[in-house]
């Protein structure tokens, strides 16, 4: 049994480290899809040899003011501790970066508005 946490990831350059892959159907994906958040960055991460080593669903709503988040990535059971907690470091800067950019958003003038290019990223 594998596990999800709730807190993308771009395609690394380097062949040995794991890719990601956008999918479109996410029919038998562990992490449940919420029909309340429209927008969704969603994919497949897997190894230099296409193999399956885990999933991310981060879904978003826009809010007046702000927004709703919620933020997943599965990993099996047998996913290497270093994977899950090097990740979770990219994950930490990757998040707060687009914190920054929506709270940027917020103090520019309506046809500079940055949060609609923060939420099509990948939707």
């Amino acid at each position: 049994m594998g596990a999800w946490a709730s807190l993308s990831s771009g395609t690394h350059t380097d062949a040995r480290q794991p890719q990601f892959r956008h999918l479109e159907d996410w029919n038998g994906v562990p992490i449940p899809l919420d029909p309340d958040m429209p927008h969704r960055m969603m994919g497949r991460i897997e190894t230099h040899d296409g193999e399956t080593i885990g999933y991310l669903l981060h879904q978003f709503r826009d809010t007046s003011p702000g927004f709703d988040v919620t933020l997943a990535i599965f990993w099996p059971a047998s996913a290497p501790d270093s994977l899950v907690s090097g990740h979770s470091d990219h994950l930490m800067v990757e998040f707060n970066n687009w914190f920054e950019l929506y709270v940027q958003s917020r103090n520019m003038p309506s046809d500079l508005d940055l949060m609609p290019l923060a939420l099509s990223v990948n939707t």
